[in-house]
């Protein structure tokens, strides 16, 4: 599909329009966080500019899921004739002068290159076509394509076979990405099987080539009262370029306006940057002057070689600079040169570091000859930087990134607590485990089990000093007004924001995990309340003095609430009345990852370092942290499954309430995913498990949907948490191998998955082409006591 959009302006009009595409908009949650022009320029765009270029076109090829795109309406489809967003947003807003037309008009037209139709209907069935049909994919032959149709760098490949000598080794090397193959149980009908690729199209898995993509940057301005050698801006030369110069928008903020949370829009370049150790070559600074014909004036680049805040005109001049006329030229681009004492340069933020590793230089732009414009048009250019790697840069060894994605950012300080990824937005409802049904507890869908679960639960602190712990709404929460209004049992008189949630341990093995409602004037200690007496750390809470289930409700919170902690003392007990002590007032507190702390090639470092860095599917095989699960010590039904999760190439919940992924976030594979919007492919899975009496079973059910982003320790229901026959499993007992490593084909339907987070109004088939399906792990113990 072809687009062009042609804007009506004239000669004395200053201004730019960008026109962004994206595929798939109404698909993925996190979509509000790519609407700003700094994101969009990441994406299929062009630039309009009303000085010189008025028109532009944009080949938009075709990209789904699906083959094929259905027309007419059929909500269990999803969307029809929905391919993507075409976004045309203001780039720089427009400037005209005072004897001139202050506005322009914008047209748009579309063509079609290749449309294919299939199933004819009549037209009175279903609603009329609005038109996205785009041309067929190529129909996929599994058998022929097996062995004729590979994708590039197909390394690492699976051994079915047992080894040929006997070296004890715990497992395989986590860090390994290429050159080796790789034992493993393949979770496929026939273990030789690798996926196809029929069309690579416009599949891009370099890095180098990725930190090559040119993204809007910053922006400064030039007026006619900048004299001749002045500094309109500068910055350090690295990939990593300082956090203060990236455009930033406000992700959260608290009521009291306290802690507030910025997200950051990220050239790639600084994302590969900020995934690697060291750097070598040079950064293409690309300049766009939003003016006219009729405005004059000289701009001189400059790099100096060391770390200095300002330069004069003079100074300059005996460095190496050029010179840009903005009459001839309005887009300009300048090269920085890689000078160094040394092959490769640290990258900045470094992990656990204080002080932030400088760039090799700075650059300067600086006013050589004053702006000049005629009458009657702007007295003041905007400046679009866009920046981007030059073919000469190189990146080497990978490591702990220094970005984190903006989907799950909030965690709870001791004394505030959450759900879990998954497990939000919740109601008021009841469950069999918590007195028979009658007393309502926290729910996340009406589906069997799905009873919303939260980390960081205490019962309460025992001794004089301490008490009983319970829950409520906190008042700093953004949906704190909103949350507190909803109605409990229907009733006017009893509201989310004045009810108490206690927590309460099912003995389901799985500890103090939910949250039961009760009302706030039950909560004595003694007799007729849930707390019988002080707390001593062995007694248990008694569910059934909580606010007993009377009519069906289903009004959800908005968001994921934090809740405060309160607690009733052991010290001051009352027959009349009951105490509370507050937790110290801290805001609940927002934890993001902000970063810490022309040359010949070296052949992507295989010259110096003897290995390769530059490919993106060797850095995705080696293997990262995923979950780290506590299973219960109990003996359980050998047939029922322990915990359960969705294979997603997009990347799992980060549990926040952990240290461990609070403060390491996402991986360098779910920074990389976050870039794509389609995947196509199989994952790598390695269990560890660090029990010697039991076995552990595998099954992979590729027929399931997207459940949730984390894990699931309770199944949904009973047929769920049981084994099942001709689904692919894999059994090993841990005295004998400790750990497991699996293949998980991909088996989707259509022709490709997608990446990112569906909607919550997703269809059932946009579900199943974000996840490769479920894993279920199912833990069966003998009983033995190890001596």
């Amino acid at each position: 599909m072809t687009v062009k959009v042609v804007a009506n302006v004239n000669k004395f009009m200053v201004g730019q329009l960008m026109v962004a595409w994206y595929y798939l908009h109404n698909e993925d949650a996190g979509f509000k966080y790519r609407q700003s022009t700094y994101s969009k320029s990441q994406m299929l765009h062009a630039v309009i500019d009303a000085g010189s270029s008025n028109s532009v076109e944009l080949c938009i090829p075709y990209k789904n899921y699906r083959p094929w795109l259905h027309i007419a309406k059929d909500d269990t489809l999803g969307n029809n004739a929905v391919l993507g967003q075409l976004a045309i947003k203001v780039l720089s807003q427009l400037s005209v002068p005072s004897t001139v037309y202050n506005s322009a008009s914008v047209s748009i037209y579309v063509k079609f290159n290749n449309a294919n139709f299939m199933g004819v209907i009549p037209r009175d069935i279903g609603v009329g076509a609005e038109g996205e049909m785009m041309a067929m994919l190529t129909t996929m032959a599994a058998g022929y394509l097996m062995q004729q149709m590979a994708d590039k760098n197909r390394d690492k490949p699976p051994v079915q076979l047992p080894p040929t000598h006997m070296t004890p080794m715990s497992s395989s090397s986590l860090g390994v990405g290429t050159g080796c193959s790789e034992p493993l149980q393949a979770m496929r009908l026939d273990a030789r099987g690798q996926v196809p690729h029929p069309d690579m199209g416009d599949t891009m898995m370099d890095l180098y080539q990725i930190a090559q993509q040119k993204a809007l940057f910053t922006t400064f301005s030039w007026t006619n009262t900048h004299n001749a050698g002045s500094k309109l801006w500068s910055v350090p030369v690295s990939p990593t370029l300082p956090l203060e110069s990236f455009h930033s928008e406000t992700l959260f903020t608290t009521a009291d306006k306290s802690k507030t949370v910025y997200g950051y829009a990220v050239p790639p370049v600084s994302i590969v940057g900020g995934m690697m150790t060291y750097w070598r070559g040079s950064l293409v600074f690309d300049f766009s002057v939003v003016g006219s014909q009729y405005h004059t004036g000289r701009l001189l680049a400059v790099f100096v070689p060391m770390n200095v805040d300002t330069i004069t005109l003079a100074q300059a001049q005996a460095l190496p600079y050029v010179v840009y006329d903005i009459h001839d030229e309005r887009t300009f681009s300048f090269t920085t040169p890689y000078i160094s004492d040394k092959p490769w340069w640290p990258c900045g933020y470094q992990n656990g570091q204080v002080d932030v590793t400088p760039g090799i230089g700075r650059l300067f732009i600086l006013v050589l000859n004053e702006l000049i414009p005629m009458d009657n048009v702007a007295k003041e250019l905007q400046i679009l930087v866009y920046v981007g790697a030059h073919e000469s840069m190189e990146f080497a060894i990978p490591r702990q990134p220094t970005w984190g994605l903006p989907w799950n950012f909030k965690y709870s300080p001791s004394g505030y607590v959450h759900a879990r990824p998954g497990y939000s937005p919740w109601y008021a409802g009841t469950w069999r485990n918590i007195y028979g049904g009658k007393t309502l507890c926290l729910r996340y869908g009406a589906v069997s089990d799905h009873v919303a679960q939260f980390d960081g639960l205490s019962s309460g602190i025992a001794g004089t000093n301490g008490g009983w712990f319970y829950y409520t709404l906190d008042e700093n929460d953004p949906n704190y007004r909103t949350n507190s209004k909803i109605k409990i049992n229907g009733k006017d008189e009893l509201l989310l924001g004045n009810i108490a949630l206690v927590p309460i341990d099912v003995s389901d093995g799985y500890g103090l995990i939910y949250l039961f409602c009760c009302d706030p004037g039950r909560l004595n200690i003694g007799p007729g309340t849930p707390f019988h007496k002080a707390y001593d750390g062995k007694e248990k809470v008694d569910s059934q003095y909580g606010i007993w289930w009377e009519s069906e409700s289903s009004d959800y919170v908005t968001g994921d609430p934090v809740l405060k902690q309160h607690m009733v003392s052991n010290s001051k007990i009352r027959d009349s009345g009951w105490v509370v002590v507050d937790t110290p007032k801290a805001p609940a507190q927002i934890q993001i990852c902000e970063p810490s702390p022309l040359v010949s090639s070296t052949t992507s470092g295989s010259l110096l370092f003897g290995e390769k860095f530059n490919d993106l599917k060797d850095y995705s095989r080696r293997y990262e942290p995923l979950f780290r699960v506590k299973t219960t010590d109990q003996q359980n039904d050998n047939n029922r499954s322990e915990f359960s999760f969705d294979c997603l190439p997009a990347g799992n919940a980060l549990y926040n309430d952990v240290a461990f992924s609070r403060f390491s976030r996402d991986g360098g594979q779910t920074l990389a995913a976050s870039g794509f919007r389609f995947y196509r492919g199989s994952m790598n899975y390695k269990i560890f498990c660090d029990t010697f009496s039991s076995s552990i079973w595998l099954e992979h059910r590729p027929d399931r949907m997207f459940n949730s982003k984390g894990i699931r320790r309770i199944a949904l229901s009973t047929w769920d948490a049981s084994q099942m026959k001709d689904y692919a499993s894999v059994y090993s007992p841990t005295s004998v191998n400790r750990t497991m490593t699996i293949n998980v084909p991909f088996y989707q339907a259509g022709s490709l998955g997608l990446l990112q987070e569906p909607v919550k109004e997703a269809s059932e088939y946009a579900k199943r082409a974000y996840t490769l399906g479920e894993l279920v792990v199912h833990i069966q113990r003998d009983g033995m006591t190890k001596k």
